[in-house]
């Protein structure tokens, strides 16, 4: 089983309680009766749905951003001394080696930048003492990047005097032991408000860097841009991208970004908040200037009380096969701090045409058993829609109903005892030529 295909398992059985006032059940006064039925003229019988819209009788896929998937745990809680939090992921290769910076705390109120290293970029190691900060400070939210040609590393990280964060520069010759070479953004004053950096993602273009960060002026975050020729002397750029009503993850608060030059643009992973929950979008640009957002590649989940709140923090590295390795850092219910663990995953800077749709419950009446599953669909070659039925209590497919491409389905093989309550998940994906659409789906059942 894939990270996507478990974790919209997870989605189902989670979504299940939440929609018991939707479940249907009918009593059927014939001895065959299709008492579920779905022509999708409107949202009402779809308990979630990823990736599609329902729009004019049909469920269709629509374009979006490459998912990044959920692969591991890059670093424990248990491995690091057992701190209340982990935050902040950012990686580079240099040497022979992986080197994992990351932000902690194990008080509450401070945080120090951490290093844990790597020969694989799987398996790590860490230090058990800050290269950057300590007790009783706030450094953290930074970027690391090698300079092959004199072997030096720098680094531009936030540090916080109480107050306000800004944005600090240091090098090192081993990754290890730092030097502060001073202030590169201070806080400035727009419209009266203090706009404070934070959160670097720094570039080198070959004659200069880039620096994409995070501002806050007290109501909002914005990622915005600046230049520089020496990596400690910066000249603001104005803003990338701008803060959004809030209506969505995706029209949310964007922080935290990281940028990546994939040979003919720009791509930048991003936190998109909506407080209290934020997740991971993607926006694109040819220039570095102009961005124009994506949507999400990575949300809450809502089963996972360790990550079901959020999923921040990304960094993304670009990798020999041109795929993308991608850190951020989960939040959950039972967690209790900002963030708990750093994981990792794999994602592209393409874009996709698929998603899913997934019922509401459909409960067995009384007396009655399974009998069919039906379907009206359009797959033009090039395309699939493949229909699973899910135990609407475990949110688990059920063995032997999975993947199913005909247009009619006898479920006489399903227990009406071992699953009382289903509900119907199809997933469907296309290209820009070949758009497949689900127009009707229905169950039948017939006495006992």
């Amino acid at each position: 089983m894939d990270g996507g295909t478990a974790n919209l398992n997870r989605v189902a059985c989670a979504l299940t309680a939440a929609t018991l006032g939707l479940l249907i059940v009918a009593s059927a006064a014939s001895a065959d009766a299709s008492f579920f039925r779905d022509d999708f003229r409107s949202t009402e019988y779809v308990a979630a749905m990823e990736g599609v819209e329902v729009r004019g009788g049909a469920v269709r896929p629509v374009t979006r951003p490459a998912p990044v998937s959920v692969d591991g745990i890059a670093l424990a809680r248990s491995q690091t001394g057992d701190p209340l939090s982990l935050i902040s992921p950012s990686v580079v290769q240099a040497r022979g080696l992986w080197y994992l910076y990351f932000g902690a705390t194990y008080t509450g109120g401070s945080f120090a930048t951490y290093l844990a290293t790597s020969a694989d970029g799987v398996a790590w190691s860490p230090r058990t003492e800050p290269v950057l900060g300590g007790y009783g400070g706030l450094v953290t939210y930074q970027d690391v990047l090698f300079d092959d040609a004199v072997g030096v590393f720098r680094m531009w990280y936030s540090q916080s005097d109480g107050s306000f964060y800004r944005i600090y520069y240091a090098t090192s010759t081993d990754g290890i032991a730092w030097n502060p070479q001073g202030l590169a953004l201070d806080v400035e004053i727009v419209d009266g408000s203090y706009v404070v950096p934070f959160a670097p993602s720094v570039m080198w273009t070959g004659t200069g860097y880039v620096m994409w960060y995070t501002t806050w002026n007290g109501a909002s975050h914005t990622v915005s841009r600046a230049a520089s020729i020496d990596g400690l002397s910066w000249s603001r750029e104005g803003a990338a991208i701008l803060p959004g009503t809030g209506s969505s993850f995706q029209d949310g608060d964007p922080l935290f970004p990281t940028v990546v030059w994939t040979g003919d643009a720009f791509t930048m992973w991003y936190t998109c908040q909506v407080p209290p929950r934020y997740a991971i979008c993607r926006a694109g640009s040819t220039d570095g200037y102009s961005w124009g957002v994506e949507g999400v590649v990575l949300a809450p989940d809502p089963a996972n009380p360790y990550m079901d709140i959020g999923i921040a923090d990304p960094y993304a590295l670009r990798m020999a096969d041109e795929s993308y390795r991608v850190w951020f850092h989960t939040r959950g219910t039972l967690s209790g701090s900002p963030g708990d663990e750093i994981h990792y995953g794999t994602t592209s800077d393409s874009s996709v045409l698929s998603g899913w749709v997934l019922s509401i419950p459909i409960r067995l009446p009384e007396g009655r058993i399974w009998r069919t599953l039906s379907t009206l669909r359009r797959v033009p070659a090039g395309s699939t829609i493949d229909v699973d039925v899910i135990d609407a209590v475990t949110g688990s497919p059920i063995p032997g109903f999975t993947g199913l491409t005909a247009s009619r389905v006898s479920l006489s093989g399903l227990s009406s005892t071992s699953y009382p309550t289903i509900q119907l998940r199809a997933m469907l994906l296309g290209t820009s030529d070949a758009i497949p659409t689900l127009s009707q789906w229905s169950v039948d059942t017939r006495r006992a």
